[in-house]
């Protein structure tokens, strides 16, 4: 996700070349909001309101 634009859920599923399940994938991505280490917001994309996950680049 590091230097990437924002990227949903799935989108980050598909990187991962179907390495884990996409319930997973929310799973890590909610940790890592917890942590600090990842923001979310929400985007209007077409006709539907996402939620897109954001890395910090700030975190060590």
């Amino acid at each position: 996700m590091e230097g990437s634009r924002p990227l949903t859920a799935y989108e980050v599923w598909e990187r991962l070349g179907g390495a884990a399940t996409v319930q997973g994938v929310y799973k890590a991505l909610n940790s890592l909001v917890r942590r600090g280490l990842v923001v979310f917001d929400y985007e209007v994309r077409g006709n539907k309101k996402v939620r897109v996950y954001r890395s910090l680049s700030n975190y060590k």
